[in-house]
């Protein structure tokens, strides 16, 4: 087969719904005027209060408020990580009621299956409220019925503010200056060639398939994501694809934007210990394996043509729910972006990965412009 340089051409590509040059390299960014994005400030949220209530003798004998970052008090509470637990406990005490001591414990746990057991505790941190016992130190409480050694009538702390890792807050490092630039101009993203700060180009691969049962096919994949390898959720992984072949009406037919499979594979793994009668001994590693997001491709304007040498843009769309990567004692949530066989009609290829590339999910924005979706409003997700 004849050799052809896979680096993608040296090109300028213009957007007939995105105005604006895209410049030649990084050293000669034409002046631009930064846009004004805090035209208002944004309101904060105020907090969702959950009650629980405990009762005895048809009365209500415990109540407990916390204040979340839930969407709705009927949700879970939600605590995402450096933020604060607050909240307040209510005990209504009558003559009679043997309490010698009430502490407020917060506990972490990782559940790993359906049983009882399938869970691994990560967090326990324990706050005294009162104690019948003067040495105990106490929370403050604006109750004077809880300032006693015994408790009677109605008692009120506010829990001490705790901080609480739920949810990782990770951000990703700034983009390259031409995508920054990109972003804040609302113009096409510059391709690997002209950006070459702004992309990890992967080792090349090769996609061979069996055509109509009888020839053997072979193209040549380059396969380039943009730097850093980290995302927000809600955003997406840009991705650029190098294709080349000897055969041109092979190469159609892998260039199609229906042909490369571009997948987004989530990792979780944990230890067990359902496997173990004691506790604190783990069983061996379960690991799920699961393909969350699939990338949509489009052909790319201005390009020029290269003969047996072909080229596509694509990102993959990231859910705004979607867990973030996540590592904490015996549990880990991973990602990479793997690169399958491809779907061309009329022809069968072994099952298996031919590239694959560890990725980040974020939970917050990187430093600068907001990231933009440039599929075509037409595509959809492929499955």
């Amino acid at each position: 087969m004849d050799v052809v340089s896979l680096s993608p051409p040296q090109y300028r590509r213009y957007s007939t719904s995105r105005h604006g040059p895209v410049p030649c390299s990084g050293d000669e960014l034409p002046p631009y005027t930064r846009r004004n994005t805090s035209a208002q400030p944004i309101a904060r949220r105020e907090p969702t209060e959950h009650i629980y209530i405990l009762t005895e003798k048809n009365r209500p004998f415990v109540t407990l408020k916390l204040y979340s970052s839930a969407k709705s008090s009927a949700s879970l509470p939600t605590f995402f990580e450096k933020e604060n637990i607050n909240g307040t406990l209510e005990i209504l005490a009558e003559k009679g009621d043997s309490i010698s001591s009430i502490t407020a414990t917060v506990t972490g746990r990782i559940i790993t299956g359906a049983h009882a057991d399938d869970s691994l505790k990560f967090l326990s941190q324990s706050i005294p409220i009162w104690s019948k016992s003067p040495d105990v130190p106490r929370a403050p409480s604006p109750s004077e019925a809880a300032s006693r050694n015994k408790l009677l009538g109605r008692c009120e702390w506010p829990l001490i503010k705790t901080a609480f890792g739920y949810v990782p807050s990770t951000r990703p490092g700034q983009a390259s200056l031409l995508r920054q630039l990109s972003y804040q101009q609302n113009t096409s993203l510059a391709g690997p060639s002209i950006d070459p700060e702004g992309w990890k180009t992967l080792r090349a691969v090769s996609a061979r398939a069996l055509m109509f049962r009888a020839r053997q096919v072979e193209v040549q994949c380059l396969l380039s994501l943009a730097k850093p390898l980290s995302y927000t959720r809600g955003t997406t992984i840009p991705c650029f694809l190098t294709l080349q072949a000897a055969d041109e009406d092979i190469l159609r037919l892998f260039a199609a934007p229906s042909a490369p499979v571009l997948k987004l594979q989530r990792r979780i793994r944990f230890l067990s210990n359902s496997s173990s009668p004691v506790e604190g001994v783990y069983g061996p590693w379960k690991e799920s394996v699961e393909d969350i997001g699939s990338a949509i491709w489009w052909l790319p304007a201005g390009t020029g043509g290269q003969p047996g040498v072909r080229h596509l843009e694509g990102e993959i769309k990231l859910g705004k729910d979607i867990r973030p990567t996540t590592s904490m004692s015996h549990f880990s949530i991973t990602y990479h972006v793997v690169l399958r066989p491809f779907n061309v009609p009329h022809s069968s290829s072994e099952d298996r990965s031919l590239i694959s590339e560890p990725v980040e999910i974020a939970t917050m924005h990187a430093r600068g412009p907001r990231p933009q979706a440039y599929s075509p409003p037409a595509y959809t997700t492929p499955t």
